[in-house]
């Protein structure tokens, strides 16, 4: 079955994502469906929307070798990251970060100005209610589960 929604008429956004899970060292290719529209009135859902409502299992379809593809539910809570394929040009970072992650990695992250309105310290930023919290890596934007991250090293700027 390429296309588990196709069945059911409903149309959404393919958008393509690189998901690193609890139980692999890199990262796997899926595609995760967005609607069309966003609860918050703009645009289409965004990844942020998606990864933080209220369901505990996320729908892909994993890509696999030779253009196929398989549809695998992914429980939120062995998600290390989600990261965005589209990449970004000249970011403007309100505060840098280094993430430490419960596998070891250390992911160097910034925070863009237009997503962190009302928070002043990077303390602030990590302890907004979402289980999900959306920085920029390597100029792409990375949806960071928070219960995978150990500590936080903020950077100063130069």
């Amino acid at each position: 079955m390429n296309e588990p929604y196709n069945s059911f008429k409903i149309v959404k956004i393919n958008k393509s994502v690189d998901i690193l899970l609890s139980d692999k060292k890199s990262p796997q290719k899926h595609i995760i469906y967005l609607s069309l529209s966003s609860k918050y009135g703009k645009d289409h859902e965004s990844i942020n929307e998606y990864l933080n409502n209220e369901n505990q299992f996320l729908p892909t379809s994993q890509k696999l070798n030779k253009g196929k593809s398989e549809f695998v539910a992914i429980n939120l809570d062995e998600v290390f990251y989600v990261k965005d394929n589209l990449m970004l040009s000249n970011p403007d970072f309100y505060r840098k970060a280094v993430l430490t992650l419960k596998n070891g990695i250390k992911l160097k992250v910034g925070i863009v100005k237009t997503y962190s309105k009302g928070y002043e310290r990077v303390i602030d930023y990590l302890n907004v209610k979402d289980q999900f919290i959306e920085f920029v890596h390597e100029n792409q934007y990375i949806h960071v589960n928070k219960k995978m991250i150990v500590k936080v090293l903020e950077v100063k700027s130069e």
